[in-house]
């Protein structure tokens, strides 16, 4: 009688699902870039909006020859402009750090709990925003 051998099976590697480590340090610091960027912006948007207000739109940013006072640029005075002016008001600073929070999330830095610094940081600026918008309306 023949002596059988067995053939040892290879055992596949478990395929992982979603960002590889590189992929989701890359996406983290551009992410958290944005988010200093945006931070920036709108934090300078408080001191030179009264010069910046000739670049209020996305058409007017590009086709100007004018010189923005901001230190982002003409793309972060409109995205500060839009933000701050048209958006949230003073609770626009919630976005940047929210971005934040989410770049360091992703980076795997665990500054706090996600969920709920999250969740509170959404709910001051939709109700602070909302609370300012009804107390000055005329203004």
């Amino acid at each position: 009688m023949a002596k059988t051998t067995k053939k040892k099976s290879v055992k596949q590697q478990p395929v992982k699902k979603g960002l590889s480590e590189t992929q989701r340090w890359v996406l983290g610091v551009v992410l958290f870039a944005f988010a200093v960027f945006l931070l920036a912006a709108v934090a300078f948007y408080y001191v030179y909006w009264p010069d910046d207000q000739s670049f209020v739109g996305w058409g007017d940013m590009w086709g100007g020859e004018g010189i923005v006072m901001n230190p982002t640029g003409k793309t972060g005075a409109v995205l500060a402009h839009y933000i701050v002016g048209e958006w949230f008001g003073v609770f626009g600073l919630v976005i940047p750090v929210i971005l934040i929070i989410l770049a360091l999330r992703i980076i795997n830095y665990r500054p706090a709990i996600l969920r709920k610094s999250i969740r509170i940081s959404l709910l001051i600026m939709i109700l602070g925003s909302l609370s300012l918008g009804f107390i000055f309306r005329d203004k």
